[in-house]
């Protein structure tokens, strides 16, 4: 596939003019993502693409830019067109949703040097009965909205588990992939205790997953004899908030540290009982689940995971595309960022050697459980987060994966130029998805399993 500049012409009325490196004499229409027009198309004499103004309106084509053009069969398509959806937007900002403002910028700038087109859609922008969406683009370096065809697929950045939930939300995730089969990759946010089920029924997966139980004090009970420490983790939260590491101490005492959305907090109690009551009576036990402590590696005495992202590229094949080591707190139970973590290369925490160790062997365990999960789960899913650590034995452990993995490893200036090898895969797969339902209409109504029978 080859990217063209494409612009609108005054002349003959439904006609498109090619180069003749792309012209063919079998085509007879050109797509742009569900819009389709009938026309005439003829070789040009230079490199440009030039339609007629009749075509360019009918096709919703919003810029006149440098776009991919791919031919399948007798049509010519412009791709990707790529939806963002999200929640919260403010139009009268010049942020207009907020800290993520400028990561939606570099996304859909992205899109546009490769030859696409990318643009954020809320509950409020679709048009049912047109087809259109009134989506917002960054363009002349200001955010603007603009009427445009459906996209070809959406790309899911929903904010929070709480705007996920909401009704009008589920009904349009439904709608776009049931009514119209367009592809909808990481629609949600993941439930911990739902992926720790899935993998530990796999024979290679359950290897790296820690002892894990339902949270009841028979079973917290039982983890206290048995390990030094238990963490407890609500199944469905993010940026380890909630998390508490619990310590059995003499005569029945339990010490327990907690992370909450101000900071972290320590209280001791005489019994495991008073402990259970006074945690979660607020707070039902089924939201929870008990997990095993690891003692894992450290760096001048401060406990150390590690942060890998990965992608599926342009053949839809998982690849690491960053890598982080965060170091905890010596005083606080994880090594979350916002609860004093340290965020490092491995470089510069390992040196050079030791580092490269340390990337491959990851690697591939890395790529080992994105694949597991990936055939775990029906969702379509293009990227993730894993949280992995090494005890001092050199096991490897899973201790959470993510489906929306934040940017805070980037915010580290020898992390950031990662960075774009993160996006590079995402417009990859992004490209790879629309190749995909041109050539095969319906691949993703069944492999979703959404024909209603």
């Amino acid at each position: 596939m080859d990217s063209y500049f494409v612009e609108k012409i005054n002349q003959k009325q439904g006609t498109v003019y090619l180069p003749h490196a792309l012209y063919q004499k079998e085509l007879s229409k050109v797509t742009f993502s569900t819009k389709t027009v009938l026309c005439t198309f003829r070789a040009s004499r230079n490199n440009k693409c030039y339609f007629s103004e009749d075509i360019w309106q009918a096709l919703g084509i919003p810029f006149a830019q440098k776009w991919t053009l791919y031919i399948h069969e007798d049509t010519l398509y412009f791709l990707p067109i790529i939806g963002l959806f999200t929640t919260q937007y403010n139009k009268s900002t010049l942020r207009p949703f907020g800290e993520r403002t400028e990561q939606f910028k570099q996304l859909l700038q992205l899109t546009k040097a490769h030859g696409g087109c990318a643009y954020l859609f809320t509950t409020e922008h679709i048009h049912w009965e047109n087809g259109l969406i009134r989506g917002i683009v960054y363009h002349d370096h200001q955010w603007q909205e603009q009427t445009l065809p459906f996209p070809q697929l959406v790309y899911d950045r929903t904010p929070n588990r709480r705007a996920e939930r909401l009704t009008m939300v589920k009904d349009i995730k439904q709608r776009f992939q049931q009514d119209y089969g367009i592809p909808w990759f990481n629609p949600q946010f993941f439930n911990k205790w739902d992926i720790h089920t899935r993998l530990q029924g796999h024979p290679l997966a359950s290897q790296y997953l820690p002892k894990t139980y339902p949270l009841t004090e028979k079973y917290l009970k039982t983890a206290l004899s048995n390990f030094t420490t238990v963490y407890i983790k609500p199944k469905k939260s993010s940026h380890g908030v909630g998390i508490k590491r619990v310590t059995a101490l003499d005569h029945g005492k339990i010490t327990c540290q907690t992370n909450t959305i101000d900071g972290s907090y320590s209280k001791q109690y005489p019994s495991l009982k008073h402990f259970l009551v006074s945690e979660f009576q607020d707070h039902p036990t089924e939201h929870y689940f008990l997990q095993q402590g690891i003692p894992l590696k450290t760096k001048d005495g401060k406990p150390f995971d590690f942060r890998i992202h990965t992608n599926k590229d342009g053949q839809g094949q998982w690849q690491v595309s960053a890598c982080a080591i965060k170091i905890a707190d010596p005083s606080k139970i994880t090594t979350h960022n916002q609860y004093g973590g340290e965020i490092h290369s491995l470089v510069e925490c390992l040196g050079k050697e030791k580092a490269k160790v340390y990337y491959d062997f990851l690697k591939e365990e890395a790529l080992t459980l994105s694949q597991i999960l990936d055939e775990q789960i029906k969702d379509l899913i293009g990227e993730l987060g894993l949280d992995l650590g090494i005890d001092e034995d050199n096991r490897v452990w899973l201790f959470e994966i993510n489906a929306r993995p934040g940017k805070v490893i980037f915010h580290h200036p020898k992390i950031r130029k990662q960075e774009k090898y993160v996006n590079h895969y995402w417009i990859d797969y992004c490209t790879y998805l629309v190749k995909l339902s041109i050539q095969k209409p319906l691949w993703f109504v069944e492999a979703a399993d959404l024909i209603p029978y």
